[in-house]
């Protein structure tokens, strides 16, 4: 592959470009050149589907910030539970193993960071056997979900971390992710993590109390709010004190360039977005840094 290098601008361009003493880098067109902007915060990518591994790892980004477990367990159809009450935990473990090294052998030695299920009970009941095994629960989406299960109830846990396990002896590049961590009892800084992640999504709608989904209530949705910056910045400067690395998921940073300032100057270390915003995050991040800099 042949690329060109614009050491002034810190910008690396795709393809041959020949620059004369008339010819300056403003004057490319933007539609025929691809734009590679390096940056010292990470760019991750928010993945779901196994089909779209490879094509998502050609793009310019530095890994997976967020593949969601969710989609691969509605692609094998089985509530985990009912693999096991069959004897055929290992076939559980063995699909799940498939869906996930496709991940790492797309994405090389970049990381790819996997959210453990965080499945809610009427999801979960979506799936064959499901109606034996979840409760029915008035409001699942602040219910039986994410860590508080795995600590119950760790028999499906255990299912997953064996297959990160078998994973791993050959894409040591998959991590794991433990999802909607609520209190500081399951706070593991201390005990030794890697990391945080921060669902900006979730956030809001948490400090808010506001569902983003119900047109009622939608307009109050509002990820710039100042008790959601709070929290933000207490978040990535708590991580950064501890030597941990830090990253956001979600639209927020993608849509609100003076939230992605906000976060590299607290020291968030990543920020993982959909696929379709890759190229705008990178740039945003690129100009946020030089803003950082230029100030000293």
């Amino acid at each position: 592959m042949v690329v060109t290098v614009d050491g002034a601008k810190g910008i690396i361009y795709k393809g041959q470009i020949i620059f004369g003493k008339k010819t300056l880098a403003s004057e490319i067109s933007s539609d025929k050149v691809e734009k590679h902007y390096k940056t010292a915060t990470k760019l991750y990518v928010n993945l779901a589907e196994p089909n779209l591994a490879f094509k998502v790892a050609s793009q310019n980004v530095d890994g997976v910030g967020l593949l969601r477990a969710e989609f691969i367990l509605s692609q094998i159809g089985k509530h985990p539970k009912q693999f096991l009450e069959e004897g055929k935990g290992l076939q559980f473990i063995e699909q799940l193993t498939n869906s996930i090294s496709t991940f790492g052998k797309a994405f090389g030695k970049r990381s790819v960071i996997y959210r453990a299920t965080d499945l809610k009970s009427n999801e979960y009941r979506n799936l064959a056997g499901g109606d034996k095994f979840e409760p029915k629960e008035a409001n699942p989406m602040l219910g039986y979900r994410g860590a508080f299960r795995f600590i119950k109830n760790p028999d499906v846990f255990k299912l997953e971390l064996a297959a990160i396990k078998k994973v791993r002896q050959k894409y040591p590049n998959i991590h794991l992710m433990i999802p909607y961590v609520r209190t500081v009892l399951e706070d593991f800084i201390k005990i030794g993590i890697d990391g945080i992640s921060i669902g900006s999504n979730d956030l809001t709608m948490l400090i808010l109390g506001t569902d983003r989904d119900n047109e009622e209530v939608a307009s109050e949705f509002y990820e710039l709010d100042d008790a959601v910056l709070w929290a933000l910045e207490r978040a990535i400067k708590t991580a950064l004190k501890a030597g941990i690395t830090s990253s956001i998921c979600g639209q927020a940073p993608s849509v609100y360039p003076e939230l992605t300032q906000k976060l590299i100057n607290w020291g968030i270390t990543s920020i993982s977005v959909n696929p379709d915003a890759v190229e705008s995050t990178r740039q945003i991040i690129y100009e946020c840094e030089k803003k950082l800099l230029a100030k000293g």
